[in-house]
């Protein structure tokens, strides 16, 4: 018994079919590709979103903080004097403000305020806040000031921050703010 191998010629392979049976490598890319352009789609929605909510705060922000409450009742005369002033409080006999109020950048991080003196009897408490219409002004100090210097060291950024000064009578009435300066526009020296 003999067996016989038959050989086909080399040439009844044709090299389209041999190049067609290879894995095109393009179909992975393109699936890659039509993956990550999904995602980015997916991305730039999200990004879409938030910047529409954070709009949306900053109008509500905005027209928030604008918003003014109807002046409360007046309170009926105590014989007993209120012992906590308010800010430009109307109760106390002081009608008035510092003037001429002057920040200064001294050096690096220390700064001064100064402002002209409405005399001895007066004393002066320095508020600080984070916009010009001082909205939830802060006392820089439990107690008022004596003189017209406040010397202060500012570690953060100045440029949103504003101050104001109060007269203080020896009675601890609280008079008006004076106008709020900005410490980012401090002059220097």
């Amino acid at each position: 018994m003999s067996a016989t191998l038959e050989r086909k010629p080399h040439t009844d392979v044709n090299a389209v079919e041999e190049i067609a049976a290879i894995p095109a490598v393009d179909e992975s890319v393109n699936s890659v590709t039509d993956t990550t352009q999904e995602d980015i789609a997916t991305i730039k929605k999200a990004v879409k979103s938030v910047v529409g909510i954070a709009a949306g705060l900053l109008v509500l922000g905005i027209l928030f903080s604008r918003r003014t409450e109807p002046p409360a009742p007046a309170a009926p005369a105590a014989p007993i004097a209120v012992a906590t002033p308010e800010i430009g409080a109307s109760g106390g006999h002081v009608a008035s403000f510092p003037k001429e109020l002057t920040a200064h950048h001294l050096n690096d991080q220390e700064y001064s305020l100064t402002w002209k003196s409405m005399g001895d009897a007066y004393t002066y408490r320095v508020y600080y806040a984070n916009d010009k219409q001082m909205h939830d002004a802060t006392a820089a100090l439990y107690k008022p000031v004596e003189g017209t210097t406040y010397r202060f060291t500012m570690n953060g950024d100045p440029k949103n921050v504003w101050m104001a000064v109060t007269p203080v009578d020896g009675n601890q009435n609280e008079g008006i703010l004076s106008r709020p300066v900005n410490i980012g526009l401090a002059h220097k020296g």
